[in-house]
């Protein structure tokens, strides 16, 4: 019976009937002990006594809160908090099925259309950009804390976030469109930005060109690394520390581990300023 990327080459999503004749097929083999203790903590106790193991994936049935059978795929795998932890795959219900999407692991690559979900349900996914999201330089992960991907079905595309469950029919149209919320998307406050720089302007430059001027115009490996260890010490977002990492930056990128002349404090200052930008996003960025 065909189930998943190693018995279906055909990409396709299999039903609540070919499962239930797949889970009482298998043969039942003794699972880790360490295994056990989490499958039972994860659904029920006893869960691990019905759970079969095939190609590295458990499957097991399972009876929700409103009393409605259904099989789960899933993985165990080790987790340094709790020892072990139990991550679904997909869920084979009567009448629909309910897929976990991808973690894009591979964030710069578009496509995920090779991802063991596709192989498991015949659905394809894309990355969306984090662009289309955050606007360039400033950190997306920082702003949104998760990745964003489109799922592609049915001759439609619908956005989704990673690591999510969402239902679909089993001709692969979405069960409910409302589970699909928009995607967020961010834009620069000009008068905001404006406001900082010149502030920074007004403020910190002045006291940065003072300090810099007392700093000698030859750098040993020594002093650099002495301004490094310094700025570890610090709050990052006060002007000595912002003062020590710009300038162990901007040297150390003429010359990693040698001595250097002390570069124009221009750039320690262009440095600063584009700093400054990313770590006040906050300020900064509006959501639309």
């Amino acid at each position: 019976m065909a189930i998943g990327l190693h018995f279906d080459h055909n990409y396709r999503v299999n039903t609540f009937d070919e499962v239930s004749h797949f889970h009482k097929a298998v043969r039942w083999h003794s699972l880790r002990s360490k295994d056990v203790e989490h499958i039972d903590k994860a659904f029920y106790k006893g869960a691990s006594k019905n759970t079969k193991l095939f190609q590295g994936k458990y499957l097991t049935k399972v009876i929700n809160e409103d009393m409605e059978e259904y099989y789960t795929m899933f993985k165990v795998f080790p987790d340094r908090a709790v020892g072990r932890t139990v991550i679904e795959c997909i869920r084979y219900y009567k009448n629909y099925f309910e897929l976990q999407t991808p973690v894009s692991y591979n964030r710069c690559a578009p496509s995920l259309s090779n991802h063991f979900q596709t192989s498991i349900s015949g659905l394809h996914f894309t990355n969306v950009p984090i662009r289309e999201i955050v606007p360039s330089p400033y950190p997306y992960d920082e702003v949104e804390k998760t990745r964003y991907m489109h799922v592609h079905t049915s001759g439609k595309t619908y956005p989704v976030k990673e690591d999510t469950m969402y239902a679909f029919n089993y001709d692969l149209t979405p069960t409910n469109v409302d589970q699909f919320e928009p995607l967020p998307k961010w834009k620069v406050n000009r008068k905001a930005i404006n406001l900082i720089r010149k502030n920074f302007y007004t403020n910190t430059v002045d006291k940065i060109t003072s300090m810099y001027k007392l700093l000698p115009e030859q750098l040993t490996l020594e002093e650099k690394r002495s301004m490094r260890d310094e700025y570890k010490q610090l709050d990052p977002q006060d002007d000595y520390a912002m003062f020590l990492f710009a300038t162990y930056k901007v040297n150390n990128l003429y010359g990693y581990q040698i001595a250097t002349k002390k570069q124009p404090v221009e750039k320690i200052i262009e440095y600063l300023e584009n700093t400054m930008k990313t770590s006040k996003h906050r300020q900064i960025l509006e959501r639309v």
